[in-house]
């Protein structure tokens, strides 16, 4: 491959620079995709590079998370020559956040029976929260109010396996995580 010194680099809470080094032959015709995969198995095309042997700068693209995806991103580079021929750089990882959503962990997580979230990037806000035990039963239904404090105390619960979802008042975006209780 001719892809050296490939890195990615978090710029934000959502978006991430690639970049890269080519060891560019004038005579060979290919050209470069960035790539991203949320499995490290399934990669998708995000940019599309043409070779430039005139230039001595790194090859840059700029990716931000896609609206209401958090967590591992995994990317590559692709090297396309014209007759088909492809060739992979290695894989590099990076955690990107929507910004735009509360980030919040469940602490502790697991626990000896009190759950509370505890918020990463509000400080106030309505939300509301429901958790679900294994069978999909309802086990706590809350809403509450953040307000400057970053941990809130929500619930207290009998040892298993719990889901929670997490709805923003504002905006009416949820998410899901799993609680495991001892």
């Amino acid at each position: 491959v001719n892809v050296h010194d490939f890195g990615v680099t978090k710029l934000a809470a959502d978006k991430a620079e690639l970049r890269w080094w080519g060891f560019d032959d004038p005579f060979a015709d290919y050209r470069y995709e960035a790539q991203v995969s949320r499995d490290g198995r399934n990669f998708i095309t995000i940019g599309s590079v043409e070779k430039n042997t005139a230039n001595s700068d790194a090859y840059r693209l700029i990716f931000k998370a896609i609206n209401g995806e958090n967590g591992v991103y995994f990317f590559r580079i692709k090297q396309i020559y014209s007759n088909g021929y492809s060739r992979f750089s290695n894989i590099r990882q990076l955690t990107l956040e929507n910004s735009d959503f509360p980030q919040f962990t469940l602490y502790p997580n697991p626990s000896n029976r009190i759950v509370g979230i505890k918020f990463d990037n509000i400080y106030s806000g309505h939300f509301s929260i429901q958790i679900y035990n294994t069978q999909g039963q309802t086990m706590v239904t809350r809403e509450f109010v953040a307000n400057g404090s970053s941990y809130v105390q929500v619930a207290s619960l009998e040892s298993g396996v719990y889901w929670m979802r997490f709805i923003d008042g504002k905006s009416g975006k949820s998410c899901v995580n799993q609680l495991l209780i001892k």
